[in-house]
């Protein structure tokens, strides 16, 4: 008799610990495809936020950098003294996530973008040997000249989370963002 009523509560804890493991795997299959949801969400809403960006704008523009600073990664912020600029259309408003800001005044051009090169310098950098820059939103573009030779290419794309106002020296005037 007792070793009737041993099996049963072998059997009962037995069935309690298949059930346990049943519901873990269920709730670590529900865990790994919210996550995988949840990146190919975000990836599919940062594509969509670029492409109302380039809708809204249509430029180019052409210069030497004159200095860039490291802010993270491979993320920079340069600057271009321009030598050609385009703006067709730039239909961006204060609340829009954007690539720069342009001054005519001063044509130089502030932006970010990723930049490889070759170490992660501290501060900002000025040199007569920085490349030039082909910036163009139709092809989504940077590109990074020396000597007429493409040297880097780097996908052009917006910023929201950094006050490039802040970042440049003079404040003083008004500057277009795009």
């Amino acid at each position: 008799m007792e070793q009737i009523i041993l099996t049963f509560y072998v059997i009962k804890i037995m069935k309690k610990c298949v059930i346990l493991s049943i519901i873990l795997s269920l709730m670590g299959l529900g865990f790994i495809v919210g996550v995988l949801y949840t990146f190919l969400y975000s990836e599919r809403d940062y594509k969509r936020e670029q492409d109302k960006y380039f809708e809204k704008v249509d430029y180019s523009f052409f210069g030497k950098m004159h200095s860039y600073q490291l802010l993270s990664g491979s993320l920079y912020f340069i600057e271009i003294d321009v030598d050609s600029a385009t703006f067709t259309k730039n239909n961006i408003s204060n609340n829009d996530d954007f690539v720069g800001l342009y001054s005519k005044k001063d044509k130089q051009i502030f932006f970010l973008s990723y930049f490889e090169t070759g170490g992660r310098a501290k501060g900002k950098i000025v040199s007569d040997t920085l490349p030039y820059v082909r910036v163009n939103s139709s092809t989504r573009t940077v590109e990074y000249i020396t000597d007429k030779d493409s040297i880097f290419q780097e996908l052009l794309r917006t910023f929201l989370t950094i006050d490039l106002q802040s970042l440049k020296d003079s404040q003083t005037e008004e500057m277009v963002r795009f």
